[in-house]
């Protein structure tokens, strides 16, 4: 028998295994014993056979897992994180154990992950649909893996040393159908309420306007630990509805208030980049690499030229209705736009014979149509970007 208690982070519960994820507290009350040691006297010989050995002693968790995360709209991700605190729950200090306790789990739930024995360790591989750039990634029979930090609950980022033992396909052995992580769900999971206020100021044409908006802090600690993919699913990813309500409705409500005209309203917005965001190179940083999610930048301390094009180009789509392309350059991201009644100028990009305007908002000072010094005889890549989208 299961007892299920899901309560708010500030609740308190009695449980043999408790554990908060993203601001939601998860609690099993056991009457089962988990296997004290499930990696234990493992073999190349008998490793199949014990898996299938341990598999039921694990599927009530798992069950309970899933109903947790379906209930709060989990993405692949956040099933990843929750099931990798469980696991730190139920074998605390003991990564090999977890490691097996996470790779049956996340199994029981439908995602393939995979065991890779690493001379005397046990590394756990995470099947994904697409290409991650911050971490350890590898094919195995056309598959992309990435390995996961079970210290630090995030993806591997250095490579293992001398790597040298087995992996073995679970899919084929326990003639199970187990999917990859799907990294470009275009949603977000739902979280307890706690705002991080934050608070934007800036100038245009000598007057200085400002804008107050809240972002929910567990969607940001989401989005922080969220694996890096392309940049253009970064520009294609949805807003939140409350990014929609307390910054491009506002935004859009200035312009109208002030009559500004196409070419205006696109400088105005380009100003708020300028003036209202600090820019800093991702190197500079103690995150390093890392590209923003639109909701991270609008409440980060620093920002750079990729987390300011992503978030202008939705900018430009949600408060002027407006299309827009990525640019990639060299060491450089830009965007440009396609507006209604402003002619191209400067720098025009042509895309599906449709002529856009160069707009760079990490470019402080430019207008319509500049572009940085060092690029003016670069041939950025283009990156399509569709209509922005907006979630709940």
């Amino acid at each position: 028998m299961l007892c299920v208690a899901i309560h708010p982070h500030s609740v308190e519960a009695k449980s043999r295994l408790e554990t908060t994820v993203f601001g939601w507290r998860f609690t099993h009350i056991q009457t089962l014993d988990f296997p004290k040691n499930p990696a234990s006297g493992i073999t190349t010989q008998n490793y199949v056979l014990r898996l299938k050995q341990l598999y039921p002693d694990y599927q009530a968790i798992a069950l309970q897992c899933e109903r947790f995360a379906r209930k709060r709209q989990y993405t692949d991700w956040a099933r990843v994180v929750l099931v990798h605190k469980v696991s730190k729950r139920l074998y605390p200090g003991n990564t090999k154990n977890q490691a097996f306790a996470m790779a049956l789990i996340l199994r029981s739930i439908g995602i393939n992950a995979q065991l890779f024995k690493n001379e005397s360790r046990y590394e756990l591989g995470l099947e994904a649909d697409l290409p991650i750039y911050n971490g350890v990634m590898f094919e195995f029979k056309e598959q992309k893996f990435v390995l996961f930090d079970l210290q630090k609950g995030v993806l591997l980022r250095q490579p293992l040393k001398n790597p040298k033992g087995y992996f073995i396909d679970l899919n084929e052995e326990l003639k199970q159908s187990c999917m990859p992580m799907k990294l470009a769900p275009n949603r977000f999971p739902t979280f307890p309420s706690r705002d991080l206020k934050m608070h934007r100021k800036w100038t245009y044409q000598n007057n200085t306007y400002k804008l107050s908006y809240s972002i929910n802090r567990y969607l940001i600690e989401y989005l922080k630990t969220y694996p890096q993919i392309h940049l253009t699913h970064y520009f294609n990813y949805p807003v939140s509805y409350r990014v929609y309500e307390e910054v491009l409705k506002p935004l859009r409500k200035i312009i109208e208030k002030n009559g500004f005209s196409e070419e205006e309203a696109l400088e105005f917005l380009m100003a708020f980049h300028h003036h209202g965001f600090k820019h800093k190179d991702d190197l500079e940083t103690k995150q390093g690499e890392h590209t923003n999610f639109v909701e991270e930048t609008l409440t980060a301390k620093y920002s750079d030229c990729e987390d300011q094009s992503v978030l202008f180009a939705a900018l430009v789509r949600g408060v002027l209705g407006y299309d827009v392309i990525g640019l990639e350059y060299p060491n450089h991201v830009s965007v440009a736009v396609k507006g209604s009644n402003v002619e191209p100028r400067g720098k025009i990009h042509k895309h599906n014979n449709r002529l856009y305007c160069e707009a760079d908002p990490s470019y402080v000072g430019s207008k319509l149509g500049y572009v940085q010094p060092d690029l003016k005889k670069s041939s950025p890549k283009l990156i399509p970007v569709g209509k922005l989208r907006i979630v709940k």
